[in-house]
């Protein structure tokens, strides 16, 4: 798990979180409207910004964790209250309230359970709270075990059959039997008349065969 955060020019601040085991950078920031947003930058590409629910005119607090893989953000809202949300499931929560007022931005970080934040009061007390994380444990996918089941052994539509993915003639020269289909197909370029070259399957992160 890791946290980045990094402050952008004028008032607006952008904290980050990086999620290393798919490659994938998390960006949170409160836009002149005092929205609080959230990026993705996958791929190369940043993905279009969407609404966390969270108002404020202060820059949030963001975090990712890696055993739930999920995203908890905590703000002052517009109120001072501080908020916290939650990114799971490819969606946010609806934030939820702590009842607490700061006169500061809140400080978060990752933990085994999920998150633990510190909120400075009005009144100069510091105060902590911990964020139970919701998901079940992350499980691995590999090509052996998830993937070429698809190829292998799925009934009617099994696709390394004869006269069709594999042998010495396979359609489209493309051989999808057992020992050969991962070497055939992960970041091996397309057979494609397109201009621009496409590969059988680029993966988001690095992959094993599982072999």
């Amino acid at each position: 798990m890791e946290r980045l955060s990094g402050d952008g020019r004028g008032q607006r601040r952008e904290p980050g979180a990086r999620d290393q085991r798919r490659r994938v950078l998390h960006l949170a920031a409160t836009d002149a409207d005092h929205n609080i947003e959230h990026s993705r930058f996958v791929n190369d590409t940043w993905r279009a910004p969407v609404d966390t629910g969270v108002q404020s005119s202060l820059s949030p607090a963001l975090v990712y964790n890696s055993a739930s893989n999920e995203i908890d953000l905590v703000a002052a809202d517009l109120d001072g209250v501080v908020q916290h949300a939650r990114y799971t499931h490819g969606a946010w929560t609806t934030p939820v309230s702590l009842g607490l007022a700061s006169v500061a931005r809140p400080a978060l970080t990752a933990t085994a359970a999920g998150a633990a934040v510190a909120v400075v009061g009005k009144n100069g007390k510091v105060y902590t709270n911990q964020f139970q994380t919701t998901a079940a444990p992350y499980v691995p996918v590999t090509f052996s075990k998830d993937v070429l089941r698809l190829f292998t052994n799925n009934g009617t539509k099994t696709c390394s059959k004869s006269k069709c993915h594999s042998g010495s003639r396979p359609e489209k020269g493309l051989n999808l039997e057992q020992d050969q289909a991962y070497d055939n197909i992960v970041s091996v370029p397309a057979r494609s008349q397109r201009t621009i070259s496409w590969n059988q399957v680029t993966p988001t992160r690095a992959i094993s065969s599982g072999r």
